[in-house]
């Protein structure tokens, strides 16, 4: 088996620490043809990630420059052969809201410092196990595929659950929805003219722009919350929208610590994204078995937000 491991911290005693896990764990369990590489900032690992094609990535979340968020949606963008690295977040965060984000944000798992050793070996066994098994199938390529889905809590005997009441809702596939709109591309005309501002913000967003695009996220939540009012089913998810966006318009974000200043921009870029793939799947490719699925995952998102703002 080969193994390409990176570790991406700017504290050198927990970049030493984690290397010190991995050689043993590799040692102990005959894996001859493994590489450890370190990175100590978020540019320096995505220059590292360029050119060279990781299975796993130990990422931590809190770094100058270029914090761990951006790195995970960065990787997460790019795919080499539509291949992605099983990715641990490495934080001193502990809380649900940090959770919830990982898991929201595409991360696989997480690691909490001080590390514990048993936790460190456990994530790396899990995912050596599935590899070597993928190995043996010669599914090489669909080996990520499982670990994209699925979000490991090992500090939990239980996945991460939301704290939302889900209310009994009977799926309906986008084709059967749409099929009472004769109007609908009159109706998607209202968040199409902010398609390219919606990728801006996607894309750009981050603490130090966050003041500038400021206006523009007002301007696409409130296109949101006009298109989703425009049907009858949606009222789920128009609410929690339109407070989020209400303690937006007086939000100064440089009045909030690093951790939260970063929480807020990222739990942001998260319902941004749910909400413009959401449409495609819904409305665009029509290929949604259950035009709900969403609903979660937004909701959760302007909870923890809320609580966010409301708290720093």
């Amino acid at each position: 088996m080969k193994l390409n491991i990176l570790i991406v911290e700017d504290e050198d005693t927990n970049a030493k620490i984690l290397n010190f896990y991995f050689t043993e764990y590799c040692k102990v369990n005959n894996i001859e043809n493994f590489n450890i590489d370190i990175a100590s900032n978020g540019w320096e690992a995505l220059g590292m990630y360029s050119y060279k094609q990781y299975d796993i990535v130990f990422l931590d979340v809190m770094m100058p420059k270029c914090d761990g968020f951006k790195v995970l949606n960065t990787i997460r963008v790019i795919k080499k052969n539509d291949y992605q690295p099983y990715i641990c977040m490495v934080t001193s965060l502990g809380e649900d809201k940090h959770r919830l984000l990982f898991k929201l944000k595409g991360a696989n798992s997480y690691a909490i410092k001080p590390f514990k050793k048993e936790i460190i070996l456990n994530i790396l066994d899990k995912f050596v196990k599935n590899k070597t098994k993928k190995d043996k199938q010669n599914e090489i390529d669909d080996i990520v595929n499982s670990f994209n889905i699925n979000f490991d809590d090992f500090y939990k005997e239980e996945s991460l659950k939301d704290d939302i009441a889900k209310e009994h809702i009977v799926p309906i596939s986008a084709v059967e929805f749409l099929a009472e709109y004769d109007d609908i591309e009159y109706i998607l005309s209202d968040i199409d003219d902010i398609s390219y501002i919606l990728e801006n913000l996607i894309l750009d967003l981050d603490i130090a722009s966050y003041s500038m695009h400021q206006k523009d996220i007002e301007l696409a939540f409130n296109k949101y919350i006009i298109f989703l009012n425009s049907f009858l089913s949606f009222e789920r998810i128009v609410s929690p929208i339109y407070n989020i966006n209400n303690k937006l318009s007086n939000l100064e974000i440089e009045n909030y610590n690093e951790e939260d200043s970063i929480f807020i921009v990222e739990f942001l870029r998260g319902i941004l994204i749910d909400l413009r793939d959401w449409k495609n799947k819904v409305f665009i490719e029509q290929t949604t078995d259950n035009i709900f699925y969403i609903d979660d995952s937004i909701i959760s998102s302007c909870t923890e937000l809320e609580k966010i703002i409301d708290n720093g």
